[in-house]
C-alpha cells in the first residue's frame, strides 16, 4: 500500500478536497498531541500535517501526483463484497426493510503481509469469588498462552478486585521465566470493581507504548459493576480512540453479560461465557489466534447522512459472533489472515413518495488500519443505490442471506424471551422458548433444542431462569451462529 499522503490521510487518490479535509479533520482530533499528551503523537501528527498542506492545495497536489505517480497507485488486496435481499425497491408509503450481507477479506498472497506484534494487556478480576479452581485454572493458563505468544510480543497483567495493581508492566514475552513467577504470587481477595481494572488496563496501553504493537486488552471477570457501568462506557469509547480492542471472558452465574457485551462490542471485541473450567483453553486460543494472525484492525463502518437507511441491527457473523452497536462509525473488529469477516445488516427505509425513482440506500465509507503504522489506513468508498418501482420484479433473496437471518431469528427470539421474563410476560416467554426449541429440532441441534424447553418449563414453574439459564441460551444461540451451514454439514 505504500506510504503516500493519501494513506497517510486512508483516503484514495481520486478524494475530493471536501474529503481530504474531513479525513485530516478526524486524525487531527485523534493524534494531535494538545488533544493526547504523553506518546508519540506528536511525531505522527507532523506527518498527517505535512500530508494534509500537500493535498489540500490543487498546485502541490498536482506536482505531488505528477512525481509520485499516485494516481495510478494499485489498490491493496482487500476485498470488500456487498449483497442484498433487493435490487429494487417498491415505492409505498411505510417503511420498509433492506437485509444486507457484508464481505471483507485479504486477497493478496498471505505470506507477503507480516502480521505485526500485538501487546495483550490481561485484566483479571482477582475477588474472593475467584478463589480455588477457578483462580488455579486462570494461572495455569495464562502461563500456557504466554507460552505460546511470539517473542516479540508484549504482554502487561492488571489485577483488581478493590483496587487495581500493575502486576508485569509492558514486557517482552521471551523472559517467560520471571513472568510465570510473578503470576504465582497471583492470590484472590477483595470485592469486584472493574471499573478500576479496567482503567488500569486502558492507561497502560494509553501511555504511548510503540505504535509497532497492535494493542489488545483481555478481560477475566466473574462478578458485577457495582454503579460504575457508565464510567465503563466511558473507557470503552476512550480506547476505541486508540485503537485498543477489548475482548472478556466471563466466569459463573454472577457477572453480567450484557454489559460486557456492550463494553466489547464498542471495541470491536467479543464476550464468551466459560461455563466450564475445561472450555478455558479453547477460549484463550481464541486470543492467541487473533493475536498472531491479524492482517488488518479497526475496521469501521461510516454512513453518511444523506443515505436514506438507518441501521436497525447489525451483527459480525465470522470468524466470531457480536451484535454490534449502532454507534457512529459501527466498530467492526479485526480482519484476519485467510479468514473472511461476514456481516449482516438490516438497513430500515423511509416511506417513499410518488416522486421517488432511485433511493440512495447507502452512501459511506470501510475504513481499517493494515500493518504496524498507524497512519496506514486503507478506505473503500462505497455509494449504494436501487431503482424505486412500482410494482418491482421478485428476486430471489441470497441464501446466505436467508441461512443468516435464520440463525439470528433464533437469537433474537431468545433475547425477546429474556426481556419478557424481565417484565414478568412467562407466558409469552415461554411461547417464544418453545417455538424456539421447534426450529431447532428442526435444524437438527436436538440436544440444544431439550436444554431451551427445560428452562422454558423452569420459566413457567419459577418464573424465573435458572441459575445460568439465561447465559446458557444466549451463548448456546450464539455458538450455533459459528456452525457451517446445514448443507455443508452433512456432506
Amino acid at each position: 500500500m505504500g506510504e503516500s499522503y493519501y494513506s497517510i490521510l486512508g483516503v484514495t487518490s481520486s478524494a475530493s478536497t471536501e474529503q481530504i479535509r474531513q479525513a485530516y479533520i478526524v486524525l487531527a482530533k485523534k493524534y494531535h498531541p494538545d488533544a493526547n499528551p504523553g506518546s508519540n503523537n506528536s511525531d505522527i501528527f507532523i506527518v498527517i500535517q505535512h500530508a494534509y498542506e500537500v493535498l489540500s492545495n490543487p498546485k502541490t497536489r498536482k506536482d505531488y501526483d505528477l512525481s509520485t505517480d499516485s494516481h495510478v497507485t494499485s489498490r491493496p488486496p482487500i476485498e470488500i463484497n456487498w449483497k442484498f435481499s433487493r435490487n429494487e425497491i417498491p415505492r409505498i408509503a411505510e417503511s420498509q426493510i433492506v437485509y444486507g450481507k457484508l464481505d471483507i477479506h485479504h486477497s493478496g498472497n498471505q505470506e507477503d503481509f507480516k502480521t505485526p506484534p500485538s501487546h495483550l494487556c490481561i485484566v483479571l478480576d482477582r475477588s474472593t469469588s475467584m478463589k480455588g479452581e477457578r483462580l488455579d485454572t486462570v494461572r495455569e493458563n495464562l502461563r500456557q498462552l504466554i507460552t505460546e505468544l511470539r517473542d516479540v510480543d508484549l504482554v502487561s497483567i492488571v489485577v483488581f478486585n478493590d483496587k487495581a495493581e500493575i502486576l508485569i508492566a509492558p514486557t517482552s514475552t521471551s523472559d517467560r521465566n520471571s513472568l510465570f513467577k510473578k503470576i504465582d504470587t497471583i492470590q484472590a481477595a477483595g470485592g469486584t470493581e472493574m471499573y478500576r481494572g479496567l482503567k488500569a488496563g486502558i492507561d497502560i496501553m494509553w501511555q504511548g507504548y510503540s505504535t509497532e504493537y497492535l494493542p489488545n486488552l483481555l478481560l477475566l471477570t466473574d462478578g458485577h459493576t457495582y454503579g460504575d457501568e457508565d464510567r465503563c462506557i466511558e473507557l470503552a469509547h476512550k480506547a476505541i480512540e486508540k485503537n485498543i480492542r477489548i475482548s472478556a471472558l466471563g466466569f459463573g452465574n454472577d457477572w453480567n453479560d450484557s454489559f460486557l457485551d456492550k463494553i466489547t462490542s464498542i471495541t470491536g471485541g467479543c464476550t464468551y461465557y466459560v461455563r466450564n473450567l475445561i472450555d478455558l483453553p479453547r477460549f484463550l486460543l481464541f486470543t492467541l489466534t487473533s493475536l498472531k494472525t491479524t492482517i488488518a484492525h479497526n475496521m469501521n463502518l461510516e454512513i453518511e447522512k444523506v443515505s436514506s437507511a438507518t441501521v436497525n441491527f447489525c451483527f459480525k457473523l465470522d470468524p466470531e459472533i457480536v451484535q454490534l452497536q449502532n454507534d457512529e462509525p459501527i466498530q467492526l473488529g479485526s480482519l484476519l489472515k485467510e479468514k473472511k469477516s461476514s456481516f449482516i445488516f438490516a438497513f430500515e427505509l423511509p416511506p417513499l413518495n410518488d416522486l421517488t425513482m432511485e433511493i440512495p440506500l447507502l452512501k459511506g465509507r470501510i475504513r481499517l488500519l493494515m500493518g504496524d503504522k498507524k497512519e496506514n489506513s486503507f478506505v473503500e468508498e462505497f455509494k449504494i443505490s436501487f431503482p424505486v418501482r412500482e410494482h418491482p420484479e421478485k428476486c430471489k433473496i441470497p441464501v446466505e442471506i436467508v441461512q443468516s437471518l435464520s440463525r439470528i431469528t433464533l437469537y433474537q427470539m431468545q433475547e425477546k424471551s429474556h426481556t419478557d421474563v424481565q417484565k414478568g410476560k412467562v407466558v409469552d416467554a415461554v411461547r417464544r422458548l418453545t417455538y424456539m426449541a421447534t426450529h431447532l429440532i428442526g435444524q437438527g441441534n436436538v440436544s440444544f433444542a431439550k436444554e431451551v424447553l427445560n428452562e422454558a418449563e423452569n420459566i413457567k414453574n419459577e418464573q424465573s431462569y435458572s441459575e445460568d439459564g439465561n447465559k446458557r441460551l444466549k451463548y448456546g444461540t450464539r455458538a450455533l451462529l459459528q456452525l457451517p451451514d446445514p448443507e455443508k454439514r452433512t456432506k
